[in-house]
């Protein structure tokens, strides 16, 4: 039945990049793979490895109900993470990340289990933002960027 997400605004985009091959899917990588394919990961951030890219759900905006079944149309919130080890190699990838989330969300097909959705568009609410070092032994730098998605579940 079309209406409510059973997987999260975060896991749906996650999973989308992954399918546009801006990161990988960390369950099925290894270890040389985790160095080189940018994991994805869902609102929880690994300590390993530097590079990695992490999805959040944020607030999101309900814009009205349709008048025929009351189902409420809603753009949701999300801010996508790229964590690195370098200011230079951090910033290239969330403008790649940003550019292609701009370009090439537009009616992305998904199935996550037994639910199909159908992620139509992406707007992008901010730049991508550098939010800096990141305290700790390994020193990486941060960026994010943040945005809406619709997403429609289609059964």
């Amino acid at each position: 039945m079309p209406g409510l997400l059973d997987h999260s605004p975060a896991d749906i985009t996650s999973r989308v990049l992954i399918a546009l091959g801006l990161g990988v899917d960390p369950d099925d990588a290894n270890e040389a793979a985790d160095l080189e394919g940018w994991p994805v990961h869902v609102s929880v951030e690994p300590d390993v490895p530097d590079n990695v890219i992490t999805v959040y759900n944020t607030q999101g905006v309900q814009h009205s109900s349709n008048q025929y079944d009351g189902e409420v149309n809603e753009h949701y919130g999300i801010q996508v993470k790229v964590r690195a080890r370098t200011d230079t190699e951090g910033w290239t990838k969330a403008v790649t990340v940003a550019q292609t989330m701009d370009k090439s969300i537009y009616d992305e097909l998904l199935t996550i289990g037994s639910s199909n959705y159908k992620l139509q568009s992406f707007g992008r609410t901010s730049a991508v933002l550098p939010i800096g070092q990141d305290p700790g032994v390994r020193d990486t730098v941060s960026f994010t960027i943040n945005g809406m998605v619709s997403i429609r579940k289609l059964n």
